[in-house]
């Protein structure tokens, strides 16, 4: 697959088959996270694989929206830093997430961001304490996502840029 094709063929996955996601394919994906540039490479990005799916469905409460389907993945990455590492964890973790989203397609699996930084819960706890009282993490890294991943149930359909799309390209 080129890489037209791949940015072409991400899309946010729910479903999942059931399939499993092997341990191989997590250290591809960690790693294509890991190589994401940061700024002044000051390195901040940190990664948790959560693969007990007796998890799965107390995460999926953590946010209101958009985490339901999170107990039909095969596995979630918490995608954090360490904030002690520099001020530009946000960027960093997004570049992150994004290439690890590229390189999960490019596996031939499905993932879906889940938000987690400035959200809450319905009962209007921090997502972040939500999640770090299911799955412990150091008190100065802060979570800027979720990304659930699994085998796609079916291929989601490549994304065609139509010409609204494109008159958003300021000239």
């Amino acid at each position: 697959m080129n890489f037209q094709d791949l940015i072409e063929s991400r899309r946010s996955v729910r479903k999942f088959s059931g399939a499993p996601v092997t341990g191989d394919q997590l250290q591809t994906i960690l790693r294509a996270g890991l190589l994401a540039p940061t700024g002044h490479n000051y390195r901040p990005v940190r990664l948790k694989v959560i693969q007990d799916k007796s998890l799965f469905p107390a995460l999926s409460t953590v946010r209101t929206g958009g985490a339901a389907f999170l107990p039909g993945a095969e596995a979630v990455i918490l995608v954090m830093a360490d904030v002690s590492q520099g001020d530009t964890w946000v960027e960093d973790c997004s570049v992150s997430a994004a290439q690890m989203l590229l390189m999960i397609t490019e596996l031939g699996l499905g993932a879906c961001w889940i938000q987690c930084r400035n959200r809450k819960t319905a009962e209007e706890v921090e997502t972040e304490a939500a999640v770090r009282a299911i799955v412990p993490f150091p008190e100065d890294y802060r979570l800027l996502c979720m990304i659930a991943l699994g085998v796609p149930a079916a291929g989601p359909e490549k994304k065609v840029l139509t010409e609204e799309d494109l008159s958003h390209i300021l000239s």
